[in-house]
């Protein structure tokens, strides 16, 4: 199946279990991978024939601000059913990820990674 990537999306986010974390906020990436058929939209050459990135990201922002989250599970389930629903693709994966979460020594990041299709 064919795939669109967006990857490494920053965004700024209150989400998180600890008090901290929902007052100062902290940042957050998500990638998104959106399976669906290609071929006419690189033979027409045509964006009504694909999905728009640009509007993927806008909503994707958006749904990911709309609430604050204890959880990025919760954050990327949410997001996954959200895509799915919006936009025609036939399957969705959503990886979230925090950066620099606040634990006792130093981590990159914790990622949850969600795959959702449609029914």
């Amino acid at each position: 199946m064919d795939r669109i990537t967006l990857k490494g999306m920053r965004m700024f986010g209150f989400h998180g279990v600890y008090p901290c974390e929902r007052e100062l906020g902290r940042h957050f990436e998500i990638d998104a991978e959106l399976f669906l058929p290609l071929e006419e939209a690189g033979n027409t050459d045509d964006l009504l024939q694909t999905v728009n990135y640009a509007e993927v990201f806008e909503f994707i922002k958006s749904e990911f601000n709309k609430e604050t989250y204890s959880l990025i599970e919760t954050a990327a389930v949410r997001l996954a059913r959200a895509v799915i629903s919006r936009f025609p693709v036939t399957r969705v994966i959503i990886r979230v990820r925090k950066q620099n979460p606040p634990l006792s020594g130093y981590m990159d990041y914790a990622e949850v990674q969600v795959e959702r299709s449609r029914q």
